[in-house]
């Protein structure tokens, strides 16, 4: 009897993992990433074993494209300057990034995922030798001054 309660209650769990996950009823696109975001970002260049963390804000258009300001410091080193990019948002709601630094021709590339209804994105460097993160947060909802 206590095995056949056992294996009906594993079944119901099994039937709950078939459900669709709210996570995703959610549908994004490029044009639920739009508008001004504050932001900040850090990690390790691990191939030149520098520290490294930034500020500032951007606005994304709701059609792939973003520009914004930024203050970094790099080991204690301080600059600033604008930056353009592209990004992508897919239905899920996860997106990519790429962006280009005035006056270098760094470029950075992002992983991201938006969440708290696209108020918010957590941010990952994946361009390679670099263990960096960050978070971005809606600056104004429309309408607001």
């Amino acid at each position: 009897m206590m095995c056949r309660n056992i294996c009906l209650l594993g079944m119901g769990i099994a039937g709950l993992c078939l459900l669709p996950s709210p996570m995703f009823s959610q549908s994004c696109s490029n044009a639920s990433l739009q508008g001004g975001y504050g932001f900040s970002f850090h990690g390790t260049n691990l191939e030149m074993k520098l520290d490294f963390i930034m500020v500032g804000a951007f606005e994304a258009d709701g059609k792939g494209a973003f520009k914004g300001t930024e203050s970094q410091s790099v080991s204690g080193k301080v600059s600033r300057g604008p930056f353009t990019g592209s990004y992508t948002v897919q239905p899920d709601c996860t997106g990519s990034a790429v962006l280009k630094f005035e006056g270098s021709n760094f470029d950075a590339k992002l992983d991201f995922a938006l969440v708290a209804d696209g108020d918010e994105l957590l941010i990952l460097d994946v361009g390679g030798g670099n263990l960096e993160s960050g978070e971005a947060k809606r600056e104004f909802r429309k309408g607001r001054k």
